[in-house]
């Protein structure tokens, strides 16, 4: 049985025109198709009237001419089209499948009942993506990686941030240490998720305070007093800095260790030696020629 080089195929959402006739192209390769059955029916075989149709759970199985071995695919695959179904129609429906336009053996029976389908419920809520789960004692809750999932009654799914609108997150205390479980609230739902909070490291400040009496000492030299203002003036500013960094018990390391950094940077810009030495230069130069004239 030969497989076609073109799909061609038409879609429709609810409430919508149905679209033009679209083609995609089939890859071709050595294998040849000998026939296709339906393996596994979707699960889902009630509907309420006006509702989606959903193949999750249903499964094709494709053998294959010669010894190729068989190949087993979803019912949701690009190349599978599912004809019969009608939301709007009551009672029992036979649909047919088709695969890569080849007539698919075995069909699945549905039933369209009731009213128009309400609202959907969410029925469970998992999390598909890990928040920042390790802090230090005083770090605020960082959310922004965090993702969850939404299982409705109907087994469709949908995905959301923790930051969207809607979802409360509980049980977060930045000032005690050990593992915390959380509780994300979304729709009358909850899952539970854990983070750990530990002790802040000690702080090493100790280059700091060397580093701050230093710069303090620089200020008696050439390289201070002959400095231009404004890089004397951002040596002031940083021992301040750090003075202020060492007062505030809640510094962290990375803040130490630029403050650190920062005043040995102004202490490295000072340039008064050199404007010393070419003030001396330019005297010098003076001062003989004033002995040459007066020889």
């Amino acid at each position: 049985m030969k497989r076609p080089s073109l799909l061609y195929y038409r879609t429709q959402l609810p409430g919508k025109e149905i679209s033009n006739t679209l083609a995609v192209t089939i890859p071709q390769d050595e294998r040849k198709i000998k026939a296709v059955s339906l393996e596994v029916a979707p699960k889902k075989t009630t509907y309420q009237v006006g509702e989606e149709l959903n193949l999750k759970g249903g499964l094709l199985r494709v053998k294959y001419e010669g010894e190729e071995a068989d190949e087993v695919i979803n019912l949701s695959h690009a190349g599978v089209t599912v004809n019969g179904y009608d939301a709007h129609h009551h009672g029992e429906q036979e649909l047919t499948v088709a695969y890569l336009g080849l007539p698919v053996a075995g069909s699945f029976k549905v039933q369209v009942t009731g009213e128009e389908a309400g609202p959907k419920e969410v029925a469970a809520l998992y999390i598909s993506k890990q928040p920042k789960i390790d802090y230090f004692v005083g770090d605020t809750l960082d959310l922004s990686e965090g993702r969850f999932k939404v299982l409705y009654d109907d087994e469709t799914e949908t995905e959301h941030n923790f930051t969207d609108q809607g979802v409360e997150i509980t049980g977060y205390d930045a000032q005690k240490t050990g593992r915390q479980k959380l509780q994300l609230h979304y729709q009358g739902q909850t899952v539970d998720f854990d983070v750990l909070v530990s002790p802040k490291a000690a702080v090493n400040d100790e280059y700091l305070k060397q580093e701050i009496t230093s710069a303090q000492g620089r200020k008696e030299t050439l390289a201070y007093t002959f400095a231009d203002a404004a890089k004397q003036a951002a040596l002031v500013e940083k021992i301040d800095a750090a003075k202020a960094i060492l007062e505030n018990h809640d510094a962290s390391q990375e803040a130490v260790n630029q403050a650190l950094n920062d005043l040995k940077q102004a202490g490295t810009d000072l340039n008064g030696v050199q404007v010393y030495q070419a003030a001396k230069e330019e005297l010098e130069t003076l001062l003989g020629k004033v002995r040459e004239k007066c020889r």
